[in-house]
């Protein structure tokens, strides 16, 4: 073998071992960051537990001083009672005599931080000259929760508490929620109606993940085409698509936003459906975003420069209006309040500081107070 041979033997060699080194190191990678990633989807978030009718709820008998983060400057003892609910009791089961009990449903914004609306609206109530009712406001907001997990909860919890009446607070982030995060763990009857949403393990949310990475690949390449909308790209913004559907152009809105909409819709449809036939009163209060009262990039560290839509809020009024359910938007109040200079949204997370929270929660308070009938379906003096 001549010595230009030989040189080409060994640079071929060497192509080869240094390729099978970049394959060896390549797949070492991926394997390694998937098993960091299954890591932290096993780790317990020691406030939430799994729940196999409604995905989860606050950990029952949970007890924890928030005096980190958002929550270091005014810091709060945050309790959950046996039912899995922010209250420092139990709810009684049967209803005391004499008792008008409402029930504040939401997500997050509900569920609350130093501030909780419940106890903001039961407190006015009670201190009113205006009735002689005694009134009892429940704070059944749980973190995360759209209208396919208030729905299943409604079923399988909050019935049995036999409310007199229902304010029920949707959110923007609702949308993205229901399709994206609970709709696989759905388990719907021969009706289409919900019966119960599964719980949603770590594991299984890792496995959820792996199947929408197998789907996205499976998409470019023509061998799958997807219904849903791609959630598995990476957005400057820290809350990764939620707030896709609000980005879009009210009158242009993609299929993919339509068919989320109709999807939550359905929820919310099915759960006016059952509080009526339980002769239970219930009415509807939405408030905004910051993105959407100023552009994403300056509520957020975002590269979008848009205001988000109101698709979903006009979506649940027309709805109301429709079904001759009261409904209130508290936009306008809060965009003043904005608009003036008042800082009341936490910077780069969607949710109101503690100055907000009071605001928003006199205003539902004011329109509980002055419309009572409307708001909550008891009228003063009875």
């Amino acid at each position: 073998m001549s010595a230009t041979q030989k040189n080409g033997s060994r640079f071929f060699n060497f192509l080869r071992k240094t390729g099978i080194l970049i394959v060896i190191y390549g797949l070492a990678f991926v394997f390694c960051k998937e098993l960091y990633a299954t890591y932290w989807e096993w780790q317990p978030i020691y406030l939430f537990v799994n729940h196999n009718k409604y995905n989860h709820s606050a950990s029952p008998n949970f007890t924890k001083i928030a005096n980190t983060g958002i929550n270091k400057a005014e810091p709060f003892v945050m309790k959950i009672n046996s039912q899995g609910l922010r209250e420092n009791l139990d709810i009684q089961i049967p209803k005391p005599k004499g008792i008008y009990r409402i029930l504040l449903v939401g997500d997050s914004f509900v569920f609350g931080g130093k501030i909780q609306l419940s106890k903001m609206l039961e407190k006015a109530l009670n201190n009113s000259k205006e009735t002689n009712i005694k009134f009892e406001v429940i704070n059944c907001g749980t973190p995360s929760f759209s209208p396919i997990l208030h729905i299943a909860r409604l079923k399988h919890q909050h019935l049995s508490f036999d409310p007199d009446a229902i304010i029920y607070m949707p959110d923007l982030s609702d949308i993205y929620d229901d399709t994206h995060r609970y709709k696989g763990f759905a388990v719907f009857d021969e009706n289409e109606n919900i019966v119960k949403v599964k719980g949603s393990s770590r594991a299984f949310r890792a496995k959820r993940r792996h199947k929408r990475f197998i789907k996205k690949w499976a998409t470019k390449f023509g061998l799958y085409q997807s219904t849903t909308r791609d959630i598995t790209t990476k957005q400057k913004i820290h809350l990764q698509h939620i707030f896709d559907h609000a980005r879009e152009s009210e009158s242009n809105l993609s299929s993919y936003t339509k068919d989320e909409l109709q999807f939550s819709m359905n929820s919310i449809r099915q759960y006016v459906k059952i509080t009526q036939a339980k002769g239970i009163h219930l009415s509807f209060i939405m408030y905004p975003h910051y993105s959407q009262i100023v552009p994403e990039s300056v509520a957020y560290s975002s590269d979008f420069d848009g205001v988000h839509n109101r698709v979903f809020e006009k979506a649940v009024q027309n709805f109301a209006e429709t079904a001759n359910i009261p409904f209130k938007s508290l936009y306008d109040e809060i965009k003043i309040e904005v608009k003036s200079g008042k800082n009341l949204y936490y910077w780069n997370d969607m949710h109101f500081n503690n100055a907000g929270m009071r605001i928003l929660g006199q205003a539902l308070t004011n329109w509980v107070i002055n419309h009572p009938e409307e708001a909550a379906g008891y009228t003063t003096g009875h």
